[in-house]
């Protein structure tokens, strides 16, 4: 049984933990970093303990945003590119079993193979089945994490399940970070 370290500020944790901790953070609304320091720490202390479901209610990245903190933090990441990054390379989540339970039972991530001689699916496949099963998806066009200023070229998954699945909204945005 994990420990759970809870961040969701709207509804009462009902499961059963090896080690509880709430680290409240309102629903819709950025976190704060003494917030997401507090979910950090709360991370670390349970992990001396084993396995950590950090959780909250609706998924809007509460928890992923709290994970990411962790990994900055904890040394996992270098910067907080990388731990954003981190979310959608297939390679670094298959790494060992503390990614491969993070990416899993954390984030629930539809991982896409990047080296497409490793492929044993069809990454629109995956992306269908996980779309089928009511999830959403967070595709990032340009396939990696851009270092330099400037958009790269866009990949052509999204087109491609677009192609699949017309019926699904896709909803364009923005994501930057600043290092230092």
């Amino acid at each position: 049984m994990p420990s759970v370290v809870d961040v969701c500020a709207e509804l009462p944790f009902r499961g059963q933990a090896r080690r509880y901790r709430s680290v409240p953070m309102p629903d819709l609304a950025t976190p704060s970093p003494e917030a997401l320091h507090r979910a950090a720490d709360a991370i670390a202390h349970a992990r001396r303990h084993g396995e950590v479901l950090v959780c909250c209610a609706l998924g809007y990245s509460r928890s992923a945003a709290a994970v990411a903190t962790w990994l900055r933090r904890s040394g996992h990441a270098d910067s907080a590119d990388a731990a954003i990054a981190l979310v959608a390379a297939a390679d670094y989540w298959r790494r060992d079993a503390l990614r491969r339970y993070l990416i899993h039972a954390v984030f629930n991530g539809v991982l896409i193979e990047r080296d497409a001689a490793k492929r044993h699916d069809d990454p629109i496949a995956c992306l269908c089945r996980a779309v089928d099963e009511g999830n959403s998806l967070i595709l990032f066009p340009e396939g990696t994490r851009n270092t330099e200023e400037g958009v790269l070229p866009f990949k052509s998954g999204i087109y491609h399940l677009a192609r699949q699945r017309p019926e699904l909204e896709f909803v364009p945005g923005g994501s930057t970070t600043s290092s230092g």
